[in-house]
Order: C-alpha cells, then sequence, then structure tokens
C-alpha cells in the first residue's frame, strides 16, 4: 500500500486523522503503524489472535476481548500458564508474557518457515507424519518448472533440483488417494521464551468482509474429508447400526 502511494506522489496516512471522511471511517483500511500479532493463551492452551496496532479500533475476533479460542499442538506440550489459573503456574513462562486478570496470558509472538526435509522421505508414512500443509497440484505449472524424483510409495517435486519450503511431496494414503504436501513447517514462537507451536492452517480470514464462498467450500470439505477418512468413524457408525 505505501509503494503504490508514493508511484501516485502521495503519502499514506493513518485514516482516523483525515477529517471529511467519517463515513468510511466504519470499515476497514490499510495504515502504515506498525501491526503486532498476540496470542491470548487460556489455562488449556487454547490460544486466541490479538493484534497490537497502536490506537486503531480493532476487529471483535481480533481484540483483547475476544474469545475465538483453538487448539494448537504446543512443543513438548508446554507452554505459558498462568499462576493464579491452579497448579503448574508458570509465571506466565517466566515473565515472557502478560498476566490477564480474567486468567491465561498474554504473549508476543514471531513466525519462521523452515523446510521439513533435505532429501527424499522413507517412506509416506514419514510424510504423513511430519507434513501438514497441502500444496497445489505440480501438473498445474509449465512443463519444465519441476524435476521428480521418486523414493519409497513417494514423489518429490523440485525446483532447481533442491529441497526448500516449497518442495511438493506426492504419496498415497490408505484409501488410495493422492494426497499431495509442501514441504513447510511454520512455526511460531513465544517471544523471550522455548515455548512455540506449528502454525495452524486456515482457509477463511477472520474479517466477516473477507469471507468468500470459495474459502467456505474449502473449509468445509476439509472439514468432510477429515470426519469421513478418520479411523473411528466406521467403527462408531458400525456400533450405532448394531444399536
Amino acid at each position: 500500500a505505501q509503494a503504490r502511494c508514493e508511484e501516485d506522489g502521495l503519502k499514506q496516512s493513518w485514516f482516523h486523522f483525515i477529517e471529511g471522511i467519517e463515513n468510511h471511517k466504519k470499515g476497514f483500511h490499510w495504515t502504515d503503524v506498525e501491526c503486532k500479532v498476540n496470542v491470548k493463551v487460556n489455562p488449556n492452551g487454547l490460544v486466541s489472535l490479538v493484534y497490537d496496532v497502536n490506537g486503531a479500533s480493532l476487529h471483535p475476533n481480533a481484540n483483547l476481548e475476544s474469545r475465538n479460542y483453538f487448539k494448537v499442538f504446543w512443543k513438548d506440550g508446554m507452554y505459558p500458564k498462568n499462576d493464579a489459573d491452579g497448579d503448574g503456574g508458570n509465571s506466565c513462562g517466566n515473565g515472557a508474557c502478560s498476566p490477564l486478570e480474567e486468567g491465561g496470558c498474554l504473549c508476543g509472538t514471531s513466525t519462521s518457515e523452515g523446510k521439513v526435509f533435505s532429501k527424499i522421505p522413507q517412506s509416506s508414512e514419514e510424510v504423513f507424519s511430519q507434513l501438514y500443509i497441502g500444496a497445489y497440484d505440480p501438473s498445474a505449472y509449465d512443463e519444465g518448472t519441476y524435476t521428480i524424483e521418486e523414493g519409497d510409495g513417494v514423489k518429490a517435486y523440485l525446483v532447481n533440483n533442491e529441497y526448500t519450503p516449497d518442495t511438493v511431496f506426492e504419496v498415497v494414503d490408505d484409501y488410495g488417494k493422492v494426497r499431495l504436501f509442501k514441504n513447510s513447517k511454520e512455526l511460531v514462537t513465544i517471544d523471550g521464551s522455548s515455548f512455540s507451536f506449528r502454525n495452524t492452517p486456515s482457509f477463511m480470514s477472520i474479517l466477516n468482509q473477507e469471507a468468500t464462498v470459495r474459502d467456505a467450500t474449502h473449509e468445509v470439505n476439509a472439514l468432510i474429508d477429515h470426519l469421513l477418512y478418520h479411523p473411528n468413524t466406521a467403527p462408531f457408525i458400525a456400533l450405532r447400526l448394531i444399536q
């Protein structure tokens, strides 16, 4: 946004300070104010996004009062805990986070992306156990974009013959379905601490104005696939039929 303004000989400004556009101040706008993504961590380790933008009016799904918690997988099952929340408190990560009056901790975060595999995995099981982010079908790209390396039940699509976070792995699951995974692991680290969790993929924006039918369809299809192919689904339905 800032580059586009400069190209037109204009200067980006914080829209709250512009006179005569009161009607437009009700929406969401680009700003050059620094934005920090924090998380609230509740006593059970669930997290909720909290955007820290100085002086801004924030969306209810991203402000400090948000209770839109979701599950993440903490490294070694350890996370910041408020001493007031009962046994096992660690002073909100030994002071890395701020304790909240209603319980839980408010923590600053940093994200980093890296590759998972530096060579062809030994089996499809290894891919399923370590990769969680889907990838576009390599056949959708121009011929020559990828080179292919094959292993035991695994096909790797490489760019410039290198293993990077953008490498795509193709495997077949137990149901005969072809699965494509990106060779990427994105970590969210709690600032000032060793606490971290794998970043959680999401199809939907937290802003209602940015929600689309396409994104909702992807989210619903992912849930249906999870339920349909979950190993507990068949025994659960069979038990109910017997009863």
